[in-house]
């Protein structure tokens, strides 16, 4: 049986948690000086708690969706006036320490809060110089402001909006799960992803992410449903995908060439010879994802006035650590990303609060990639247009030397859930726990490395 049947959600985070803590301790003896300050670890504690507690009630509940998706509103209601209190309590800020995006979004919105929404984006392009990357979340943030008539109680609202809009992504991260996985791991995945810290952070500190993996959460269910629907509904299903695919645009615009590259894949998982030789066809997969990867490189450039050969250049000053920096890239992106338990003075009071959740995630991805054994083994060719987004998204993120960063891997870290549970659900119990414990180890001592670099 898979893990969530064998063990339950609770013991597995149990678990998870224990090695979490094992490993504070040890850095803490190696690395006390980078130790994040107290109300920071605090934060980090009440969240841990929190998710633990919350994966015990899990599984006495029914494998009933809703129900779920109330619980994980519980717990986000929970987790989000936690944190936002203790922010308020320690840096005098309910955006928390030192904010930075989340203050250009608000105070322009504040500043242009008569203007009108064609006159407030135009303002954002060509008076601050913001791309359309960018305009997205602007126009939430502005649209926001203007239909509670007041940027101070616009900025609060914005936060039950984030909220909403995780538990959106949650539900239709279950739907898309039901395509592959059963019920039970439909579930687990939709509160897996509804309970994620990150996910709780960027909400409390008012920053995109879950509004833009939400879109890309929607148009992939909707290629999905398009697939596999007939008549009317399968119209309307690419009707969806074609929406939600535009709007990623305005968030970022290269992962929307990668959703649609996923949509033109669709017609090739047809073709009789796709199946026969899919190992093969998954190695060219590879090779091509990588060429790609260039190309998406210079669309971000072009986002920044820079060129492939620049951004190349700012990627060697950044792996200036030599093969112990370029491994931990690569592996940042199969795996990671990278929780950090330490860090310098100033980012220790943020990039550390939601590292619960990058630990968790670096465990699941075992069975994500015995998933893709799995896959190869059955000729499972249904799961190629997932594994298409995620293997070019990590292409982009590698040569951007951007893997380590939870916030360019969330895009595509949903996808890599449901794979996780197919690897769970169809091939864990074949593996021999050696081989997890050995995964574990490895996972541990990456992680040691990571933290005990230099600051």
């Amino acid at each position: 049986m898979y893990i969530v049947d064998t063990i339950g959600t609770g013991k597995f985070f149990r678990k998870i948690a224990l090695l979490y803590f094992i490993l504070l301790v040890v850095l803490a003896l190696l690395r006390s000086y980078a130790l994040p300050p107290i109300p920071v670890l605090l934060v980090q504690l009440c969240l841990i708690i929190l998710t633990i507690a919350f994966s015990y009630s899990l599984d006495k509940l029914p494998n009933d969706a809703k129900r779920v998706i109330l619980f994980v509103v519980v717990f986000l209601i929970l987790a989000s006036t936690i944190t936002k209190v203790l922010y308020l309590i320690n840096f005098n800020n309910i955006l928390g320490y030192n904010p930075q995006d989340a203050l250009v979004y608000h105070k322009l919105a504040e500043r242009h809060f008569n203007d009108s929404l064609s006159l407030f984006l135009d303002k954002i392009r060509n008076v601050y110089g913001y791309d359309r990357d960018d305009l997205g979340f602007f126009c939430i943030v502005f649209c926001v402001y203007q239909a509670v008539g007041s940027p101070s109680i616009g900025i609060h609202v914005l936060l039950i909006l984030n909220l909403i809009v995780i538990l959106i992504s949650s539900y239709y991260l279950y739907r898309l799960s039901q395509f592959f996985l059963s019920q039970r791991m439909s579930v687990f995945i939709a509160f897996l992803w509804g309970t994620q810290l990150f996910g709780v952070y960027t909400a409390c500190v008012g920053l995109k992410e879950n509004f833009f993996s939400a879109t890309i959460i929607l148009a992939m269910y909707n290629l999905y449903a398009y697939m596999y629907r007939r008549g009317v509904m399968k119209i309307i299903n690419l009707l969806g995908f074609g929406v939600f695919s535009y709007l990623i645009l305005f968030f970022r615009q290269p992962l929307f060439y990668m959703i649609l590259l996923a949509l033109f894949s669709i017609p090739f998982l047809r073709l009789p010879f796709v199946r026969k030789y899919l190992p093969a066809v998954m190695f060219i997969l590879l090779i091509l994802s990588s060429l790609l990867g260039v190309y998406f490189v210079d669309a971000v450039g072009a986002d920044r006035d820079l060129s492939y050969d620049e951004l190349s250049q700012m990627t060697e000053e950044k792996t200036s650590g030599g093969v112990v920096t370029y491994v931990t890239n690569y592996l940042g992106a199969l795996i990671g990303p990278f929780p950090s338990f330490v860090s310098d003075p100033v980012k220790s009071n943020y990039i550390t609060t939601y590292n619960f959740g990058s630990f968790c995630k670096m465990i699941y991805s075992f069975y994500a990639l015995m998933a893709v054994w799995y896959i190869i083994v059955k000729r499972q060719v249904q799961y190629l247009p997932l594994i298409l987004f995620i293997v070019l998204d990590s292409f982009m993120l590698v040569f951007c030397f951007y893997s380590l960063h939870d916030r360019y891997q969330w895009m595509h870290i949903p996808f890599v859930m449901i794979l996780g549970g197919v690897g769970c659900e169809k091939f864990a119990r074949y593996v021999r726990p050696s081989y997890k414990k050995a995964y574990i180890g490895l996972c541990l001592l990456f992680i040691l490395i990571y933290n005990m670099r230099s600051f």
